[in-house]
């Protein structure tokens, strides 16, 4: 069968596996032949040297990486499919691999999802903020019931308000800050933007520790916007650029008080090493 191309069956929006994941949607079976076809997209091996799943299932020493996530997929988990409007076919959000495990066992069914497409939708997006745009970043840590996780704690920087947790952050001092943190490789910040109504509802952020020689999570959303789901898909988005730049863990120490926050962690895939103290120390493998 032709080689097909695999940016002709991209999804035409951007999505979040995890949303995928987290929709309640009922287990059925799907016949493997219904999805054959995907076997002959050259979603596997390199840019300059694509390759399909069936040439890997045909070849495993041309890109044993991929055979050996085949050979480890587990079956008994159903893969999530989605009707992309695009070509009209259904295409995994998750399970590719399962997939074609499936066909190497020579089954004729594999348990399935179908997942409705605006569930997986990416509802955010980043933004990363001119020096102008600052005033944001002021309004959030100036404000009391958004920073009031940060009371109480012996923080040594200028302008910090031990009681409400607040820190003051005049337009003099932009500058300084932007360039410390805008053009620098060992740290990352940006703006977290809801696509809907592109209103900006709190920032993510990360910067390299000597202490550990990864990425530390920073990560505020705005007291207005807390309750409305976005603190994850925020971790998400700020997991996936770290990745995208080079990194292979990720991680945030957080006082064991703030429940909510490292529920967050924990169900974007964070795993909590060791407890240093106050702090529970979570980590992320970013593969």
């Amino acid at each position: 069968m032709e080689k097909l191309k695999q940016e002709n069956y991209f999804f035409p929006f951007d999505w979040i596996v995890e949303n995928a994941w987290a929709t309640d949607a009922p287990v059925s079976e799907i016949e493997i032949a219904e999805l054959e076809w995907l076997l002959n997209v050259d979603w596997f091996g390199t840019d300059e040297s694509p390759l399909t799943p069936n040439e890997v299932l045909n070849n495993p020493e041309i890109d044993p990486e991929h055979f050996a996530r085949i050979q480890n997929a587990d079956l008994s988990y159903p893969i999530d499919l989605g009707m992309n409007p695009k070509v009209n076919k259904l295409v995994p959000f998750d399970g590719l691999h399962r997939i074609c495990k499936a066909k190497l066992l020579g089954q004729k069914t594999i348990k399935c999802r179908i997942i409705p497409i605006e569930k997986a939708m990416s509802k955010l997006e980043i933004y990363i903020p001119k020096l102008d745009d600052l005033w944001f970043k002021q309004k959030m840590m100036a404000c009391p019931k958004t920073m009031d996780y940060n009371a109480g704690y012996d923080v040594q920087i200028d302008g910090y308000n031990k009681t409400d947790g607040t820190i003051q952050f005049p337009k003099e001092k932009w500058q300084a800050w932007f360039d410390k943190w805008m053009n620098a490789k060992d740290r990352w910040y940006a703006y977290v933007v809801r696509k809907d109504d592109n209103t900006w509802i709190g920032d993510i952020a990360y910067h390299i520790t000597s202490e550990h020689n990864m990425p530390c999570v920073h990560i505020v959303m705005s007291a207005e916007h807390r309750g409305g789901g976005y603190s994850k898909e925020s971790l998400i988005l700020l997991c996936q650029n770290a990745k995208a730049n080079g990194f292979t863990k990720i991680y945030n120490d957080i006082p064991h008080e703030r429940i909510g926050a490292i529920k967050v962690h924990k169900a974007v895939g964070f795993k909590e090493i060791k407890g240093q103290g106050q702090y529970c120390f979570l980590v992320k493998d970013l593969i």
